[in-house]
């Protein structure tokens, strides 16, 4: 039973982890739709805006798959042994991926520019996750035992804390923006690293209908709320309301995360999950190949446009991914 229960949960894994990947693909589409026409009387803007909103939780949620996965194999290792095992794979792919970027960035960045990007961990806008999972990695053995010391409902205290100082620094940020380096930018999502390594052991007491339920809705206050601070902050309305931190995107993140823990739906999805970290790391480049020849958020409207332009995007991705896995002397990148 316990070898059935662990199969089914390593299986549901698996679908989250294919499901964010393609929203994050989802979200990259709407982004684009969204800045183009920043005004609450465009109806684009609203579609982009909607769009955007319902994905913010492809982010958090490959966040919680590492706490899920990574605290129950740092209990069975020294600090030093998990770090010299699992550490050096995600530094080599963040290089490689930087050097690779570069050959984009550099045709509209200068070289010392992008010397500073990389500094920041944002050498091209997705390879920011990549840094973070670095300070992630080396920190996932010292999260584990400080969680190990607490009972549960001080873990959960730890988690909402941890969302507290994260949401207020996240917020200040907005306003007032100060780069920073990147090996701290692991610490606004030690929350979600706590939060993941809970729900895979202790669900939550609701059905995944009302877990889904509950995700359309914080999604749908997220957009509402977007087009209610646009008039007043403009851009700085989707670093408010879009933020990983926002308390509306953790409960729409910790939703979807429950939800997709606790459905036997979309088990399809699970066969792509060996290829979505490819895919997070390839769609920028083909997302530039689909837009030059003329397909995009925009094609035959954004209602269309978001959905077929991410499964180009996705199926475009994934074979990249595939082919690349092939290929002994690359198959280690993605």
């Amino acid at each position: 039973m316990r070898g059935q229960l662990e199969l089914r949960r390593s299986h549901n894994l698996d679908v989250a982890r294919s499901a964010s990947a393609i929203a994050v693909v989802w979200l990259h589409v709407a982004s684009e739709v969204l800045v183009a026409d920043p005004s609450v009387t465009s109806l684009n803007w609203w579609i982009g805006n909607a769009a955007d909103s319902l994905s913010r939780w492809c982010v958090p949620v490959f966040v919680m798959l590492s706490g899920a996965l990574l605290i129950p194999k740092a209990r069975t290792q020294t600090p030093l042994a998990f770090v010299r095992s699992r550490l050096p794979r995600i530094v080599l792919l963040t290089v490689v991926w930087t050097g690779i970027y570069a050959v984009l960035a550099l045709q509209t960045d200068s070289e010392s520019l992008y010397l500073r990007k990389v500094l920041r961990g944002v050498p091209y806008y997705h390879l920011w996750y990549m840094y973070m999972l670095i300070g992630l990695y080396a920190a996932a053995p010292f999260i584990q035992r400080l969680l190990d010391a607490l009972d549960f409902s001080s873990q959960w205290a730890f988690v909402a804390a941890s969302f507290l100082l994260s949401g207020l620094s996240e917020a200040h940020a907005v306003f007032y923006p100060t780069p920073a380096l990147f090996p701290t930018r692991f610490l606004e999502f030690v929350g979600y690293v706590a939060a993941g390594n809970l729900l895979a052991t202790h669900s939550l007491p609701f059905s995944s209908r009302t877990l889904l339920t509950a995700m359309v809705l914080f999604g749908s206050t997220i957009a509402l709320l977007t087009g209610a601070l646009l008039p007043s902050l403009g851009p700085r309305s989707w670093g408010v309301m879009y933020g990983y931190q926002n308390p509306f995107v953790v409960m729409m993140s910790i939703s979807i995360f429950s939800y997709f823990l606790k459905t036997d739906k979309w088990s399809r999805l699970a066969s792509l999950a060996p290829l979505s970290l490819g895919i997070y790391l390839i769609h920028p480049a083909v997302l530039l190949a689909t837009k030059r020849v003329g397909i995009d958020g925009f094609s035959f409207g954004p209602a269309m446009g978001i959905p077929l332009t991410t499964f180009v995007v996705v199926v475009a991705s994934a074979a990249c991914a595939w082919a690349m896995k092939r290929v002994p002397v690359v198959r280690a990148l993605c």
